[in-house]
């Protein structure tokens, strides 16, 4: 994706905790020539071990595709908001003149996927997802065998996607000052509407780690 210098992750420390955060995206594969790409929303978990794991019903054509080129990429997006003209001008401009401009993150997550059939890999999958997504618990382990989450198996299929390679944008202000940032921060503090306590912290996070970079 098209971005600069001061919109990139800082460390890979950076866009892994946001895609851990967000774990919520589309999964985009093709099968190449005149086929158009496929696109499924869900859920995702990533484990330590750099490895994606997720799970479609076992009509879904994703699978087909990814049978035929395994190659996929999983596309992230959060704290995206919309920047007024009124916020993004330099002090002393007209407001009214100012562009306005679009704040948000974005991680693009690359590799090669491994569709997981077998019931007790299945099962094992699941488990980790669960412990992830529900972590207050509530539930009974999924377990290969007659009981209701066992018997459920038949319908999903797991999919695997090694990280590979990654491309992650964080559009906050990094080619403003840092008073701009902060006035910035505080309109979406007073507008409080969807995602805008989400864009803050971003907004704040980001400054801090470029005032650390510039000290």
């Amino acid at each position: 994706m098209l971005k600069t210098a001061v919109d990139g992750a800082f460390s890979a420390e950076e866009w892994l905790e946001f895609v851990r955060a967000n774990n919520f995206g589309q999964l985009i594969s093709t099968m190449g020539g005149d086929t158009p790409p496929l696109i499924t929303p869900l859920h995702f978990t990533l484990g330590d071990d750099n490895v994606i794991e997720m799970h479609l019903h076992r009509n879904n054509p994703m699978l087909a595709s990814l049978a035929v080129n395994p190659e996929a990429t999983l596309a992230v997006i959060g704290a995206h908001v919309y920047i007024p003209t009124t916020w993004n001008g330099d002090e002393g401009d007209d407001p009214a003149w100012s562009a306005p401009t679009s704040y948000y993150a974005a991680v693009q997550v690359r590799g090669e996927t491994e569709i997981v059939s077998r019931p007790d890999e299945m099962a094992a999958l699941l488990n980790r997802q669960m412990r992830h997504l529900q972590p207050e618990g509530g539930y009974h382990e999924v377990v290969a065998d007659s009981s209701p989450f066992g018997r459920m198996l038949v319908a999903i299929r797991g999919v695997r996607l090694k990280v590979r390679s990654v491309d992650a944008k964080f559009k906050f202000g990094g080619n403003r000052s840092g008073a701009h940032r902060q006035r910035v921060a505080r309109h979406l503090a007073e507008r409080d509407g969807v995602l805008d306590r989400e864009a803050m912290r971003e907004v704040l996070r980001r400054d801090d780690l470029h005032a650390a970079q510039t000290s």
